[in-house]
């Protein structure tokens, strides 16, 4: 018998690989390293890429809030007024109490409907006391 074909006995600590699963395995170890690597490349373009638009955007706001002053006094120069824009939102605390708001609009509401009805009447009466003289 050749020695090709004697079977090799294997010690029990040792582990029987097939030497091509052991090249696929660093292969896809090569793979998973270059893809690391590309997603760190990536990563890292999309870091510079956050940083520029906050430089852009922070730019932006700044000419934007120029342009609006400038607009502002321009107005104000040909007469027109322009309220003075905030320079911040209002918080929950300070926010406006829209139920009050409410409140005071249905009363206005009710005034302006008392009155209205006032009028009428003083005309209807008016008009009662005209026709009256007429007929006299």
């Amino acid at each position: 018998m050749a020695t090709d074909q004697i079977p090799q006995i294997l010690n029990p600590t040792q582990s029987q690989e097939d030497p091509r699963k052991r090249k696929k395995r660093d292969d896809d170890y090569k793979d998973l390293v270059a893809y690391n690597a590309e997603l760190v490349s990536y990563m890292h373009k999309l870091e510079f890429t956050l940083l520029e638009t906050q430089r852009k955007y922070k730019r932006t706001k700044i000419l934007f809030k120029k342009y609006i002053q400038k607009l502002a006094k321009n107005l104000e120069k040909a007469g027109y007024t322009v309220p003075t824009l905030p320079c911040k939102f209002p918080e929950a605390d300070e926010a406006v109490d829209l139920e009050g708001i409410w409140k005071e609009l249905e009363e206005n509401r009710k005034l302006q409907e008392e009155e209205e009805k006032k009028k009428k009447a003083r005309r209807a009466k008016k008009a009662e006391v005209k026709t009256e003289n007429k007929d006299n």
